[in-house]
Formats: structure tokens, sequence, C-alpha cells
């Protein structure tokens, strides 16, 4: 299965999931309503926050691994073409 495949059927599910939860919530009252999808959107929020913290976390561990001190490496074969 190619990944757009799977790319594909994800989004179909997606879909179909949020179709199907907006469907169930038309036949409820209007303060249930507002709090399920209060609470969607702060799930999806804290989500996106987690993903975005764990990222730059990655970002740091990299450069931790790597000299403290800034460094600045010449390659003297290209010297001569600057100068």
């Amino acid at each position: 299965m190619s990944n757009k495949t799977r790319i594909a059927r994800k989004f179909i599910v997606t879909l179909a999931g949020v179709g199907a939860t907006s469907y169930a919530l038309s036949g409820c009252s209007t303060s249930v309503r507002d709090t399920v999808i209060s609470g969607l959107g702060d799930a999806s929020n804290s989500l996106a926050t987690t993903f975005i913290s764990a990222f730059f976390e990655h970002l740091l561990e990299r450069n931790d691994q790597q000299d403290a001190v800034p460094t600045v490496k010449i390659r003297f074969d290209d010297a001569a073409t600057f100068a």
C-alpha cells in the first residue's frame, strides 16, 4: 500500500469521524454540544502544544550532544579563493 493511499484513508476516516460527531451532537442540547466542542478544541490545542514542545526539546537535545562551544572550521583549500 502506498503512502498516498494511507494518508487518503486516514483523512477519510477522520472526516467520517468529524461528520459522525457533528451528526450525533445535532440532537443534543446546546449546552452539551458546546461543552463537547469546547473539550475537543482544548484537547486539540493541548496536543498541538505537546508536539511543538517535543520538537523543540529534540532540537535542544541535538544541540547539547554537539560541542558546547560554537566553533568555526576553515578549510584552507578554499582560503585562497576568498583572498
